[in-house]
């Protein structure tokens, strides 16, 4: 039954202790590890004690509603936040998006739904995460290239390409501010 590696770990939060309950139950039996918290307060708690990759919240609490949790979470947290609602005449898809929510589920659903729903979030944060080192390779690659190209190999002494970039960059300047520019070769 168990298709998720325990890697992931989420975090359930509700005012209701029969839902969170119900909520780890299913969660840890696909596999996640997977923490509760009553409320915002408790949530945000455990986000400063341990990493974790998503918050499911419920977004009617006492202490503190789910988009204010979820807008807390965004500007201080990675973890991606999946909303869930029994009073979708109160709340809307559109405003939990714009709030930073990855996903919105009406209740009650089926666990099953919540799985699918979970998987795909994580699918786009790994997603996001590899786009982000394949970035960061691809610049250090392109300053290492930069370097090459301007660098004598032998003497690592500038180069004509690079003496041609600065000139042609100088003299631009020159003519923009209307200073002048002197030139000193020397060899």
């Amino acid at each position: 039954m168990s298709t998720e590696k325990p890697q992931y770990h989420i975090l359930v939060v509700d005012d209701e202790q029969p839902i969170t309950d119900v909520l780890q139950e299913g969660l840890t039996a696909f596999g996640f590890d997977c923490s509760t918290a009553q409320g915002g307060a408790e949530a945000l708690t455990i986000l400063e004690k341990s990493p974790v990759d998503v918050v499911i919240t419920d977004i009617r609490m006492p202490d503190m509603d789910g988009a204010a949790l979820t807008r807390v979470i965004k500007e201080r947290f990675t973890a991606d936040v999946i909303v869930m609602t029994g009073f979708l005449d109160e709340f809307s898809y559109e405003e939990m998006i714009e709030q930073g929510a990855s996903d919105f589920i009406e209740k009650p659903f089926r666990i099953s739904e919540l799985i699918l729903r979970l998987r795909r979030v994580l699918r786009e944060r790994d997603l996001a995460a590899k786009q982000k080192k394949t970035i960061a390779a691809l610049e250090e690659s392109e300053k290492r290239l930069r370097r090459l190209s301007y660098l004598d190999s032998l003497t690592e002494i500038a180069n004509r390409r690079y003496f041609k970039d600065i000139i042609h960059r100088e003299w631009q300047r020159g003519i923009r501010d209307g200073a002048p520019l002197s030139l000193l070769m020397l060899d």
